[in-house]
């Protein structure tokens, strides 16, 4: 791969950072792209550790989520190194 994205979420704490990260990653990888996932301390060392917690009760946090929760999504263009 010779183009790299850096996606970050950021929030207060309870706020569902870990929902709507849960939410992109799924969402990128049904459509193929390769997705390098780093999990926080909450959710245990591994990927598949942070995933089991999530999917618990991600649809019930996921509607609460919408109905109270703006996202912001900005987008920075980085200069190219040559």
């Amino acid at each position: 791969m010779n183009k790299e994205i850096n996606v970050t979420i950021s929030g207060v704490h309870s706020s569902g950072k870990s929902h709507i990260t849960y939410l992109i990653k799924k969402t990128l990888k049904e459509n193929g792209f390769e997705v390098n996932f780093e999990p926080d301390v909450d959710y245990g060392p591994t990927e598949s550790h942070f995933d089991r917690k999530i999917i618990r009760n991600n649809e019930k946090a996921i509607v609460t989520l919408s109905d109270s929760t703006k996202i912001n999504i900005n987008q920075h263009q980085l200069n190219r190194l040559i």
